[in-house]
C-alpha cells in the first residue's frame, strides 16, 4: 500500500499545488481578484496542512502510536458465564434444572513476549514515520518545483508584456513618421 501512495504522490501534489495557488476568496463566477503574493513558505505550509496524503499519514502515525501503547498492555482477564438447561420441556422445564458455570481466566505471558510485541510495534511506528517523512519531502519538493515554475512563468509574462508594449510604441512611432 505505501508503494502505491508514494507513486501517486506527484500527481496528487500537482493537483493540490494548483488548488493552493487559487485565491481563497475567488468567487464562483471565475472573477479574478488581486491577491497578495504567495510565498514559498506559505505554499509549503498550505500543502502540508491540507494535502490528503499528509493527513492520512498523520492518522497512520496516530494509529501506530496506539498500537505501540496497546502492545505494552497485559492481556485482559476474561470472565465467562454459561447457563445450560434453561427452558427445557417435561421434567427439565423451568429453571429448576438449570446449570450455571462461572469462569475466570487470565493469560500469563512467559518470557519476553510483551517486550517483543512492543519492539515490533516500535519498528512498525518507525517504518510508518519514515514513509510519512518520505511522502512529506516528496510533496515539499513538488510544491517547490511548481512554485519556481510559476515564478518563471510570471517573469516570462512580464517580459512578454513589456516587449508587446515596446512593439506597439514602435509601431505607433513608425506610423506617425510615415504619415
Amino acid at each position: 500500500m505505501p508503494v502505491f501512495i508514494l507513486c501517486c504522490a506527484r500527481p496528487i501534489a500537482l493537483l493540490f499545488a494548483c488548488f493552493c495557488a487559487l485565491p481563497a476568496h475567488a468567487g464562483v463566477t471565475g472573477e479574478s481578484h488581486a491577491t497578495l503574493p504567495l510565498s514559498l513558505t506559505e505554499a509549503l505550509q498550505r500543502a502540508e496542512s491540507r494535502h490528503p496524503l499528509i493527513q492520512s499519514w498523520r492518522a497512520r502515525l496516530a494509529a501506530a502510536d496506539a498500537r505501540t501503547l496497546q502492545a505494552g498492555m497485559r492481556p485482559p482477564p476474561e470472565l465467562n458465564l454459561e447457563v445450560e438447561d434453561v427452558l427445557g420441556s417435561g421434567a427439565w422445564s423451568g429453571t429448576d434444572s438449570a446449570q450455571t458455570t462461572l469462569g475466570f481466566s487470565q493469560l500469563i505471558e512467559r518470557g519476553d513476549l510483551r517486550d517483543r510485541r512492543v519492539e515490533a510495534a516500535h519498528a512498525g511506528h518507525r517504518h510508518s514515520a519514515i514513509q510519512a517523512e518520505i511522502a512529506l519531502l516528496e510533496l515539499r519538493a513538488e510544491v517547490a518545483r511548481r512554485f519556481v515554475h510559476v515564478l518563471s512563468d510570471q517573469l516570462q509574462l512580464g517580459i512578454t508584456l513589456e516587449a508587446t508594449a515596446l512593439a506597439r510604441d514602435t509601431h505607433r512611432e513608425v506610423v506617425r513618421r510615415v504619415d
